[in-house]
């Protein structure tokens, strides 16, 4: 559907709405105020979006474009971690969970929400990775392949 503009053009907004310490809003543009962010899964977009766009376009820019929003994202994660784990913090968790007569409100999101935060830390951070490697920046596939270790 040629969504390359959109996309580059929102990823920019992304970044824009990103705070210095690499929280990402509920929304963009944040509409909502600077103590609305942070959340994993939504927020998980500054990585998930640049790398999806990668694949499907084969298009370095995105990436060299968006490469420090995905660390400074990372970084967010990181630095609201303890020992890594990132166990603290407002999650919407998976409130999407489906199931027969589903209740719509939440009620049936039964996962705990910071193993599904841990679990975006992970996935982000590998993303990181990957668009290191693709960019040849072998400094940061080094320190972000230890912190995915970890």
């Amino acid at each position: 559907m040629d969504v390359h503009n959109f996309f580059s053009k929102w990823l920019k907004d992304v970044a824009a709405d990103q705070d210095s310490a690499g929280k990402v809003p509920f929304v963009v543009p944040n509409v909502l105020g600077a103590m609305a962010g942070g959340s994993t899964g939504w927020a998980d977009v500054a990585t998930i979006i640049p790398w999806n766009v990668y694949l499907a376009l084969w298009d370095k820019k995105v990436l060299e474009d968006q490469y420090q929003s995905m660390k400074a994202w990372v970084g967010f994660m990181q630095k609201n971690s303890s020992a890594n784990l990132w166990n603290t913090g407002f999650h919407f968790g998976d409130w999407l969970f489906y199931r027969p007569d589903d209740d719509n409100d939440g009620r049936a999101a039964v996962t705990d929400k910071y193993l599904i935060a841990q679990c975006f830390f992970a996935h982000s951070t590998q993303l990181v990775i990957n668009a290191a490697k693709v960019l040849g920046n072998t400094q940061d596939v080094s320190y972000y392949s230890n912190l995915y270790r970890e």
